[in-house]
């Protein structure tokens, strides 16, 4: 047992993996920061799978999630790697078998042939077979971590430590029979208990260890032929299993782990309930028990279930020729699992036993046997279909559960598919008894591009990403890849658990006896101003009196470790009283509680344009927030220097400068003594243009309290709770338009949700309101746009800055014109699109006879109307699966709208007598590929090759006051500005190169 890491298979010095090289040969990666996962990934799928299918690629690929790049790329060049074909000793059936892949073999796949880049296990990783055997036991002091090897071990261990919380696959804490979750120091490895890894099946049923993986069982089901009557319920439990996360998640679950946690979510709790399964317990004392699925998860509410009772196993029976059960396994974002059983006499087709069972209504998987007594001796008929239906619905309008008409809708749509997928089964004429066409058929990926090759030298040509070698291996740098600087503390925030209150006392006490514990940062700590803002500084870097939102910081523990200070952070107590909350967009308006300015458009007389419309309709247009999701969380290193006078913050961030000037007012010291760096950031999307600012300056504050070097990096859900998201939007609406679905005139007052600061949200609103009209002529509009302050964390800009809330309000509206005129959408599109001779409601110096070009050369190109016909053909004849196709137009301003004085960029370029060059630039590489264009573009200025520039870390000192890396504006200013350097540079040679016009680069420079 072993972990090999991306580093282990391939290094930029030595020579790469196949796997590395394709992923960089087909332009697999962007910011970088998940492909050591794609790539370990895909080389685990070969070391187990030699002849892997595009299916099993992407399978593969589902575990690993990938913000910036897409997956088509990704995927692409791994099959073209497997196409290729790659063996592997442990494709054979003896795993001690001699790997045949040679040097040779290899070099057919990488142009750097390399031996120790073959497909077997690394030798130096081999361990002793005791290990394996063995209790294995790790101490540290402050956590302890035991792996027993049976379990006789197990219960005696678990005897002595009765505070130790026993885990398999650690997907999440709680293996044993609770689910409470909290802090443990004590862990019990449940992974080589011989016990409760064994799978056994008999003429009865199949016997499943608690610590077998859902893969183990996928792989042994698989391995049977599924078609028997007897196997119906294990043809159903490898469909589910299959469908539960990736094959990531497959591997470590493990069924006595994934039943503790007794998931209203499960997509397997209700199959194995639908089957009749038993769970089989043992105590510490050695007292065994037997009971059924839905008694152990009704008994975990009622305590019935023992703290220390251990799942050793779990049985599930074979089939009758007569049971029919479905699982219908949904994704993770489904609110209800679904799982059905019915038994019918196969004379007469009346039933014998009928199971439904619902995760997602109540806390626990419920079935709904109080149901079922009433339909027992029923014909399976239509008139049975709808009674269930009905007693569904109504069982539904009982039970309190949020979105009860959307899970009452998905709960009779469940069964309506079992009853169809059993009349079908079983031969019976029903309404439901011809439904093969709602069988889903997944498809794999697949993209079409083409692009008109435009090369002036290596500018236009498709380059790797100058860092996707590293990338690649795993040698790429971000930020918390940085070695420890020697006294450095790491700083953990202390937040906010209330929406809105006055914050009475704080208690630190507990924390600061914790052992390694520096120091609790606040606002009294703070040197300079404790406020802050893009806009308007109406934001505290710590909370003093009041709180506005979950997740506002109060203050942060400085430890010596990470895990001192997250532990110690949850000692911090906080008293609060608490005050009136507003969380909506609604209970904003009812509050009157908006920030300013409120910003209007007008255009044209609405009234007249009223009065002459054929129809005038109102409505409301919603749309909900998004999470930026960057794969790296937010993180600063802060480290002081030159006895405190000065300061060097290295941040995960878009906008250096804007860290650099509000880090100088808070510590009262000269923009010039701060100096911010970044080298590489994995995914922004806007969220750290603005709200990286949070952890620098909290960094800030803790470095100069403490005088040392102070590293904070969020976890997931702290970032996700402090940080904020893109502003949710809602639109209420009146037009006016013609019968033939032209639009007359538009009133829409508009409403963004800005939380408990404005940051950026007035230019978000700025930009929604000014971009609402989107590609059409409006002769009378009237927009009015407010923004509205509630208590959520605050919203910031994110990819598109207002602009795709208001294409989306624009484009419902027309679908709202289309419907009611009984017109295609795309021809009320195309009939008011805006044409030359129209007046736009902005004048954004635009050509729109290229609007309907390129909506023309789209159709063309995507056989649009063709398809067309075909789906009208296809819906007249199909009853239950219908199609659509869709064509939408895009028209998006890039640069700064609001604040002109933001388009600009500055690059400094240095050129070394040895020839080589160094670029500088005030741009951030998001991912993006900005420093590789720019390394193109002086390449193709200086006539040099790009093996010969270096792109440096971006850098405050070197290119002060740079605009945010945003707005789609980053190649085009900084690239410019390197352009223009880089000419300068030429200017400045060309006396040398007419003095030797036979020279070359090198000659010049000397």
């Amino acid at each position: 047992m072993a972990i090999t890491t991306v580093e282990g298979i391939g290094s930029v010095r030595d020579s790469l993996h196949p796997v590395q090289e394709h992923i960089v040969r087909y332009h697999g990666t962007q910011c970088g920061f998940c492909t050591p996962g794609m790539v370990m990934t895909m080389y685990t799928l070969l070391r187990n799978k030699s002849k892997p299918t595009p299916e099993d690629i992407e399978s593969a690929l589902h575990g690993v999630i990938c913000r910036c790049t897409g997956y088509v790329s990704i995927i692409e060049g791994f099959q073209q790697l497997c196409s290729k074909g790659i063996a592997c000793c442990r494709a054979k059936a003896n795993a001690d078998a001699k790997c045949e892949i040679t040097r040779n073999s290899v070099s057919k796949l990488t142009n750097d042939n390399d031996a120790k880049q073959e497909l077997i296990f690394p030798p130096n990783l081999m361990i002793n077979v005791a290990y394996h055997t063995e209790l294995v036991v790790f101490d540290d002091g402050n956590n302890k971590w035991m792996r027993p090897t049976n379990l006789s071990q197990l219960q005696k261990i678990f005897k002595e430590s009765k505070h130790a919380k026993l885990v398999a696959g650690c997907n999440t804490i709680g293996f044993g029979g609770t689910r409470q979750v909290s802090l443990y120091s004590e862990f019990i490895c449940l992974s080589h208990v011989r016990e409760l890894n064994q799978l056994t099946m008999s003429s009865k049923g199949m016997t499943i260890g608690g610590a077998v993986s859902f893969t183990d069982v996928i792989d042994y089901l698989s391995k049977l032929d599924l078609q028997d009557d007897k196997t119906k319920i294990f043809k159903a439990l490898v469909s589910t299993l299959r469908a539960v996360g990736g094959i990531h998640i497959q591997n470590t679950s493990t069924f006595g782990g994934h039943i503790a946690l007794s998931s209203s979510g499960s997509d397997v709790i209700p199959l194995l309930m639908a089957a009749r399964c038993h769970i089989n317990l043992v105590n510490i004392h050695g007292k065994q028990k037997n009971i059924t699925i839905e008694d152990y998860v009704n008994s975990i509410d009622e305590e019935a279930i023992e703290v220390q009772d251990i799942i050793t196993s779990i049985y599930i029976p074979v089939s009758s020729k007569n049971l029919y059960i479905q699982s219908y396994p949904m994704d993770v974002d489904c609110e209800v699992k679904a799982a059905m059983s019915v038994l019918l006499d196969h004379e007469n087709h009346t039933v014998e036993d009928l199971r439904l069972c619902f995760g997602g209504i109540k806390k626990r998987t419920t079935i709904l046997d109080m149901l079922t007594p009433r339909f027992i001796g029923r014909l399976w008929d239509d008139c049975l279909y709808k009674d269930v239906s009905n007693a569904i619905r109504h069982y539904c309008e009982q039970v309190q559960s949020s979105n009860g008409e959307y899970k009452r809708a998905i709960m009779r749509g469940f069964f309506f598919k079992f009853f169809c997928a059993v009349s079908a089964e079983a031969g019976i004429s029903t309404i439901g008894a011809n439904m093969a066409e709602l069988s889903l058929v997944k498809k794999g990926a697949s993209r079409s591009q083409t692009w008109q090759d435009y090369f002036q030298g290596v500018v236009g040509k498709p380059v790797p990403h100058i860092s996707s070698q590293q990338q690649a291996t795993g040698e790429a740098i971000f930020l918390d890849d940085i070695p420890p600087r020697q006294d450095e503390l790491f700083l953990t925030l202390v937040t906010s658990s209330q929406a809105h209150a006055k914050i009475r006392s704080i208690d630190v006490n507990d924390a600061l006896a914790t052992e390694g514990v520096v120091g609790f940062i606040s606002a009294r700590d703070v040197p300079g101003n404790n406020l802050f803002g893009v806009i308007n500084q109406d934001e505290e870097i710590f909370a003093t009196s009041e709180v506005t939102c979950v997740g506002q910081i109060i203050g942060g523990i400085v430890a010596t470790t990470k895990e001192t200070s997250l532990r110690a952070s949850q000692l911090v107590n906080v008293d609060y009283e608490g005050l009136k909350s507003i969380f909506t967009i609604e209970e904003a308006i009812l509050e009157n509680s908006y920030f300013k300015p409120h910003l209007e458009l007008n255009k044209g007389d609405l009234e007249e344009a009223f009065a002459s419309s054929d129809s005038v309709h109102t409505g409301e247009v919603k749309v909900g927030g998004q999470s930026h999701f960057y794969m790296e969380t937010q993180r600063s290193i802060v480290v002081p220097e030159d006895g405190g006078r000065t300061i060097v913050i290295i941040s995960s961030t878009q906008n250096p400068a804007l860290i650099q000037m509000t880090a100088a007012r808070t510590l009262g010291i000269p923009a010039s003594s701060v100096t911010v760096k970044a080298k590489r950031i994995g995914g922004g999307f806007g969220g750290k243009v603005s709200r990286s600012i949070i952890p620098a300056l909290a960094c800030v504050v803790a470095a100069h309290s403490t005088q040392r070097p102070v590293r904070c990096v969020l976890q997931r859900k702290e970032d996700m709770k402090v940080i904020g998201c893109r502003q949710p939007v809602e639109a209420k609406y009146k037009v006016g338009f013609m019968k033939d679905g032209r639009i007359v005139g538009l009133d829409v007052k508009l409403y963004i949700n800005g939380g408990n600061t404005e940051d950026l949200s007035v230019g978000v609103l700025f930009e929604a309101v000014i971009n609402l009209w989107h590609s059409y002529h409006i002769p009378a509009i009237a927009v009015q746009g407010r923004v509205c302050k509630t208590n959520i964390p605050s919203n910031a800009g994110m990819r598109g800055f207002g602009k795709p809330q208001a294409m989306l309000i624009m484009e419902s509206i027309i679908g709202k014109i289309a419907f009611a005129c009984g017109l295609p959408s795309h021809k009320v599109r195309e009939i008011n699109f805006l044409r030359p001779e129209n007046t736009p409601v902005i004048d954004q110096g635009f050509d729109y006879s290229k609007l309907r070009m390129c909506w023309d050369i789209c159709k063309e190109k995507s056989n649009f109307n063709a398809r067309l016909n075909e789906i009208a053909d296809f819906n007249r004849s199909s009853r239950w699966k219908k199609r659509g196709i869709f064509l939408l137009p895009t028209k998006c301003s890039v640069g700064f709208s609001d604040t002109r004085y933001m388009n600009q960029a500055g690059a400094l370029v240095n050129v070394y007598t040895d020839g080589s060059v160094s670029v500088n630039h005030g741009g951030i590489e998001i991912g993006q590929g900005l420093h590789t264009k720019m390394a193109q573009i002086a390449s193709t200025v200086l006539a040099v090759p790009m093996e010969r520039i270096c792109s440096v870390d971006t850098n405050t000192q070197i290119i002060p006051n740079a605009s945010p890396t945003a707005a789609s504006t980053s190649t085009d200013y900084n690239g410019m500005a390197v352009k223009k350097a880089c000419e300068e540079i030429m200017k400045r040679l060309q006396p040398y190169v007419d003095d030797n016009p036979a020279g070359s680069w090198d000659d010049w420079v000397r």
